[in-house]
């Protein structure tokens, strides 16, 4: 006990005195604490002992003596430091409300608006929306280009052969080639332009596929879920990967809504990187997850569940602003977030049309199916 700290307080029982609080060690021999000031008046002494068990503080007080009536009742041992304070009529200290750390970047406001929540009565409804098809429209004609070549960075996630493409850890697709619709790729050239001033600027994951790049990609996504829900039968997984991965076995040339979007090339993974040592942004999942932690509004749903953007983690307030960056970005150059993905978006495509349809906009899907680039 002889290193044990005892705070002790004490006011005065006249009005307008201040408080004050001093340290000093434990004396045995003294237990009872007393001042005593010039006229004599008693004044009241409490101990606080504080003392760790099993990481948690806990808080005791203890009544050393009642000389005088005006001096207010000690509260209970269970009273904690800021209602002792409140009983002998101390004012609180103020406490500042915690506030989100400053991002390092003057990134402006309309860039990190939140991304809105969607609920599962919005999915049911995006997911049964009719989309309607103009394939005679003059977007429908362009051609895909290279983004490379139009001055974009690029990183064929699904063509490395390094074994670093984790979760799939080799190549699925037969080109480290990204091939975009040319309006998608200015569309991204603009958001470039909007990024570079802040030390960011998009980086291409992938875009058009064939049909042997989809299935692949679609078989992974299956047997990952199966991995997880071995309880639930071979319909249900198909049902879950849908989310997440367009089913090439339904793949009809002469019905639109057969088509896989990344087929259509208009459909486009995306994510962050920083200027200059290519360094990647903290998205809070890694690319093809096929959880709700990859749904774009995840970390919204999680500052709801924390009570506020000021309680989340510093990993989860990089993540949040990333994907707000992006989203944001993306959207005012007129292209559509996928809500399941953070990394998907799309132009001209079934998803788009749906998506545009909830934000109240009219959307038409206009690409049609490339099942075969020119040349492979």
């Amino acid at each position: 006990h002889r290193n044990r700290l005892i705070s002790c307080a004490w006011r005065s029982s006249r009005p307008g005195n201040n408080p004050q609080i001093f340290l000093r060690r434990h004396n045995k021999t003294n237990d009872s604490v007393f001042e005593v000031l010039n006229h004599g008046i008693p004044r009241l002494v409490c101990e606080i002992v504080a003392f760790s068990i099993k990481s948690e503080v806990l808080f005791c007080w203890r009544e050393n003596a009642k000389h005088s009536s005006r001096v207010p009742k000690l509260p209970s041992a269970s009273h904690t430091f800021h209602n002792f304070y409140n009983t002998l009529r101390m004012p609180p200290k103020e406490t500042k409300k915690p506030t989100v750390p400053l991002l390092p970047l003057a990134i402006p406001p309309k860039l990190l608006e939140p991304i809105p929540i969607w609920e599962q009565a919005q999915i049911e409804k995006w997911r049964t929306t009719t989309v309607t098809f103009e394939l005679d429209r003059p977007e429908s004609n362009e051609r895909l280009v290279d983004v490379q070549d139009v001055g974009l960075a690029a990183d064929a996630f699904y063509g490395r052969n390094d074994g670093l493409n984790f979760p799939y850890c080799r190549d699925i697709s037969r080109t480290n080639q990204i091939f975009l619709r040319q309006s998608v790729a200015n569309c991204l050239f603009k958001i470039k332009e909007m990024l570079m001033p802040f030390g960011i600027e998009p980086l291409v994951l992938d875009g058009h596929r064939d049909l042997s790049t989809q299935t692949g990609i679609r078989t992974f996504f299956v047997s990952d879920l199966m991995r997880r829900f071995p309880s639930r039968d071979a319909d249900k997984i198909r049902v879950m990967a849908n989310d997440y991965c367009w089913d090439p076995a339904t793949w009809i040339a002469e019905d639109p809504t057969s088509w896989p979007v990344h087929m259509t090339g208009g459909s486009v993974d995306l994510t962050l990187r920083v200027c200059g040592s290519g360094e990647y942004t903290f998205m809070g999942s890694v690319y093809d997850d096929p959880s709700p932690l990859s749904h774009a509004d995840a970390f919204e749903r999680i500052i709801s569940q924390k009570g506020g953007e000021e309680f989340l983690t510093l990993s989860e307030i990089t993540a949040l602003y990333s994907r707000r960056i992006i989203h944001n970005a993306v959207r005012l150059v007129g292209l559509a977030h996928y809500w399941a993905e953070w990394w998907h978006f799309d132009y001209g495509t079934q998803l788009y049309a749906r998506t545009k349809a909830q934000d109240g906009t009219e959307g038409v899907a206009f690409y049609a199916a490339i099942p075969k680039r020119a040349g492979r």
